[in-house]
């Protein structure tokens, strides 16, 4: 699926009831497609950008975790500040294979996190396997 580039590091990260945890990234990152890993633990590639929102419920024995997808195309991308607010954690996917659009991958990652500077923050690096020329 991916690997993990970067976790913040934080002394105490406790469970927040009705705090969402956040999937963000460019379009066509593969958000829906980490999502539907972790719900299901299968892989599943998504074709179909994620127009407007993608909520997804997990549960486990003790708890229930709530993760929220907003879209990565450009009309979507100004809905992520109205929700930080409201997050958790912070996911943010990042398609590693399309070399052209790290920096603006990087550039809106920044934008969202020097606000929120303690916001829990995962950069998941996806496609990884995809080979480019």
């Amino acid at each position: 699926m991916g690997v993990i580039l970067e976790f913040r590091k934080y002394d105490r990260v406790t469970w927040v009831k009705n705090k969402q945890i956040l999937v963000l990234g460019l379009d066509g990152a593969g958000k829906t497609s980490v999502l539907h890993f972790l719900a299901s633990n299968t892989v599943r590639h998504s074709t179909a950008p994620t127009l407007g929102f993608n909520a997804v419920n997990i549960s486990s024995e003790d708890r229930q975790m709530e993760f929220l997808e907003i879209g990565g195309s450009e009309p979507f991308r100004s809905y992520w500040d109205m929700y930080l607010p409201k997050g958790w954690l912070l996911i943010f996917v990042v398609d590693s294979a399309d070399h052209k659009r790290l920096p603006e991958a990087k550039k809106y990652l920044h934008q969202l996190i020097d606000p929120n500077p303690d916001l829990p923050l995962v950069v998941f690096a996806n496609k990884q396997v995809f080979i480019t020329g």
